[in-house]
């Protein structure tokens, strides 16, 4: 498996919220554009990563991902609904129904809320849990 295979990981639509019902609409203070930028050199590989996450107050979202791994450059983009789940905010992409990806709601930020196994996949090519920060706070 290419190292550039393994960061991907960061967007994988894991499961991992809880069962509680989802909140009717997004609340309020939820709404807005949320940034993560990340770069460092691991393995003697240097990395570069921009992720947008656009929360808009009808429950939908556009996320973008731009990764630099060496020389090589990757973008994957998805869009879809959410909805916030007590402390979580779970993202729906509708070509993938049956996997949601949470991200916990801590203040003006979204921590990524995946399994053990890719937040390990994670660690091992350097990368910290990825928090995604609101712009314009």
């Amino acid at each position: 498996m290419k190292l550039t295979s393994a960061l991907p990981i960061l967007v994988v639509w894991a499961a991992g919220c809880g069962r509680e019902a989802a909140r009717a609409g997004a609340p309020a203070d939820v709404p807005g554009r949320y940034v993560y930028v990340g770069a460092d050199t691991t393995a003697k590989i240097a990395w570069a990563a921009r992720a947008e996450l656009l929360l808009a107050p009808d429950s939908s979202f556009e996320f973008d991902l731009r990764l630099r791994l060496g020389d090589e450059d990757e973008r994957e983009s998805r869009t879809g609904s959410y909805s916030v789940r007590a402390d979580r905010l779970v993202l729906r992409d509708p070509a993938k129904p049956h996997e949601d990806f949470a991200l916990v709601i801590r203040g003006d930020s979204l921590v990524l809320d995946a399994g053990w196994i890719a937040m390990a996949a994670l660690r091992l090519v350097g990368v910290p849990r990825p928090v995604l920060v609101k712009e314009g706070r």
